[in-house]
């Protein structure tokens, strides 16, 4: 029996778009709600239904892929159907292990006009969106901001407010607008589970690797139209010559195309630690207090600058001379030598080579660093951070049965 999913209808006003949809039975392990829901401060009267669709056909391509699953959606825009086949080949050069089949049956709508200079930005506020916005900050560029990803889920209120606070900081530091739009495109489907025993054998997680490049993009459909916006700009997470997988790619991210609109995949000839010396030397006096905390929002606070992610963020703009307080880091909260002392010993460390990386700054920036800790760390041998006497011992002690009675113990001398 053929599987299916398809689009029943549109509900659409000032603030909200909701698209529903039914599904066949065996497909219902993938889904956990029937709604696709988007709310921004725009009317979606004046959004064609062919363009409204855009995101959620876009979150639900690598189902029907993976599923052979047959998509009915009445009319889609016509440029974003064009580019359909070639997104499947970027993830199939991506995924040869894995089998992309399905299929798309719908009519298509020509929505393209003149387009503008304007250009779009998808902004959350860490190194990678602030590099891109700041390179292209002469264009008429818009900001936009998604709540409901996995970095700031919908249930979070308080952890949202305090980011869109910092969001609307950076816009007008920038000069620009900002546009929030809410989407239920990361909980509408079985994210964690299901799904991602699916693509088990790609060695990746859903979210990571097959759905929020398109996914976050796609979100920009509605805003892209009514502005007339020419080019989407989506900022890179990795750098060219990276031997990684990720659902944002420019195999991927640059083919996907709507109305009069295209797609950038930014900054992905850039190395994090480039990205951040372009943010120091280039930011002026503009002052730019990003996110980029793994504790997101503790004590009010907007990066804990106790993390793994804070203390690499930190390392980096101390590596270029800069100062951290100009990026969104207090520092009355930074110490160096703990935070080395945790980076050697204490944590572990999924990305050594943005140390090295940081190590080779200071080394090159040493005329600008007076701090000896920084300069004794550069010359600490890259390879040991994650393999040392002390991290390996520590290692053993986690995994061992004494580690709750000394946890107990300490917390009772103290």
């Amino acid at each position: 029996m053929e599987k299916k999913i398809e689009i029943t209808n549109i509900e659409k006003g000032v603030g909200y778009a909701t698209i529903n949809f039914v599904y066949s039975d065996s497909l219902s392990q993938y889904f956990r709600y029937s709604k696709f829901i988007i709310e921004s401060d725009i009317d979606f009267n004046l959004v064609p239904d062919s363009i409204i669709k855009v995101p959620f056909v876009c979150n639900v391509l690598p189902i029907i892929w993976l599923t052979d699953t047959t998509l009915v959606t009445g009319k889609l825009d016509q440029n974003f159907y064009d580019s359909i086949d070639a997104i499947k080949q970027g993830y199939m050069q991506m995924y040869p292990m894995l089998d992309f089949k399905g299929c798309i049956k719908c009519q298509t709508e020509n929505n393209a006009t003149q387009p503008s200079e304007k250009t779009l930005c998808l902004f959350s506020g860490g190194v990678d969106a602030c590099t891109t916005a700041l390179r292209h900050l002469q264009e008429p560029m818009i900001l936009m901001s998604v709540w409901g990803s996995a970095d700031h889920p919908l249930d979070d209120w308080q952890g949202w407010e305090m980011h869109e606070r910092n969001l609307i900081e950076i816009a007008n530091n920038f000069g620009k607008q900002l546009i929030t739009l809410r989407s239920n495109f990361y909980t509408f489907i079985d994210n964690w589970g299901n799904l991602n025993r699916l693509i088990n054998a790609s060695g990746e997680s859903w979210w990571h690797g097959f759905q929020h490049g398109i996914g976050l993009i796609s979100l920009a459909a509605p805003i892209a139209f009514l502005q007339n916006v020419r080019t989407v700009y989506i900022a890179a997470s990795f750098t060219k010559g990276e031997k990684v997988t990720c659902a944002s790619d420019p195999t991927i991210d640059n083919n996907l195309k709507f109305n009069n609109t295209n797609v950038v995949h930014d900054g992905y000839e850039l190395t994090r630690q480039e990205k951040v010396a372009y943010l120091v030397h280039k930011a002026g006096d503009i002052r730019i207090p990003m996110h980029v905390c793994l504790r997101p929002y503790q004590n009010e606070q907007n990066n804990c600058c106790k993390c793994e992610k804070c203390y690499r963020t930190i390392l980096a703009i101390l590596a270029e001379g800069g100062n951290p307080a100009n990026f969104g880091f207090r520092n009355d909260l930074i110490n160096t030598n703990r935070i080395i002392s945790d980076i050697k010993y204490r944590l572990d460390i999924s990305y050594p080579q943005f140390y090295l990386a940081i190590q080779n700054a200071i080394k090159e920036n040493a005329q600008l660093i007076s701090d000896k800790t920084l300069l004794d760390f550069a010359k600490y041998p890259n390879d040991k951070i994650n393999n040392n006497f002390l991290k390996r011992l520590r290692q053993k002690i986690e995994k061992s049965r004494i580690h709750p009675i000394l946890i107990k113990l300490l917390h009772w001398i103290k």
